[in-house]
């Protein structure tokens, strides 16, 4: 029976396998499932679920989610993210309930712009 520990350094290999040029590579995604699909290795559940969430991590951080009340931004501003962030790409999310501003989500970070954000912060900081 395979410990945490080892459950853990299997799928952390599998993911490395998973990578080109430090982004996620979906044929390579492929043959790492089929390899491991094919050994019927121990745990197996449990290496897919830690594999699946550091994919999961890795991709939230190739693109930013801009969440905003317009149906589109500029190609400059798109630009300007994908260099401030070094992303792969820019999703935008037309939300009706953002009056002015933008939330702006990228791997584990939000940043926070919109009117409804700022009012709260006063009503917090006062």
């Amino acid at each position: 029976m395979k410990s945490s520990k080892e459950i853990k350094l299997r799928a952390k290999e599998m993911f490395k396998r998973s990578l080109k040029d430090g982004q996620i590579d979906p044929q390579k995604v492929k043959d790492v499932l089929k390899e491991l699909s094919d050994q019927k290795e121990a745990k197996t559940t449990k290496i897919l679920r830690i594999y699946k969430n550091l994919i999961s991590q890795a991709l939230s951080w190739q693109e930013v989610v801009v969440e905003t009340a317009l149906d589109t931004i500029g190609d400059d501003q798109k630009r300007s993210i994908i260099a401030k962030t070094e992303a792969q790409s820019v999703k935008i999310v037309k939300n009706p309930k953002i009056v002015a501003g933008a939330k702006i989500y990228h791997g584990d970070w939000v940043y926070d712009e919109t009117l409804e954000g700022k009012l709260k912060l006063l009503t917090v900081n006062s």
